[in-house]
């Protein structure tokens, strides 16, 4: 397993982004993937939307999406599949924590833009969240 352009899509390299759809990508995997082929189609279109979303500063959509992405690693309960699970939740959890800190920045400060205060506080929530899934 590994992540395709993952250090690429958050610092919006159009490039790798048009030449590479799935952000994770499985390799190594001893069924070739055959065990979690549907739920690995929709984490990554959720999380590869989740930063579109994030681009286009709908932020409330992105954490909604990087959310679903992370529940849905839950589904993968073979034994050959926790570490892959585990990988993709650490990899969604650390675009939300990036997420919150891009939202931090914005929202308190000096030069801070009250717009941002509220999905700020529910990346902060979502965060928590996911954390008590584990």
């Amino acid at each position: 397993m590994k992540l395709n352009g993952f250090s690429s899509l958050l610092n919006g390299d159009s490039e790798s982004q048009s030449r590479e759809d799935n952000k994770i990508e499985l390799l190594g995997c001893p069924f070739g993937g055959n065990n979690c082929k549907k739920q690995l189609a929709v984490i990554n279109n959720s999380y590869t939307d989740s930063a579109k979303y994030q681009n286009e500063k709908n932020y409330q959509k992105a954490i909604e999406l990087l959310k679903s992405a992370y529940y849905k690693t839950h589904e993968l309960q073979k034994t050959s599949c926790v570490k892959c699970a585990g990988l993709f939740r650490t990899t969604i959890t650390k675009s939300l924590e990036d997420m919150h800190k891009e939202l931090e920045r914005m929202s308190t400060g000096i030069f801070r833009n009250k717009r941002y205060y509220g999905v700020y506080v529910e990346a902060g929530n979502a965060l928590k969240e996911l954390s008590q899934q584990d």
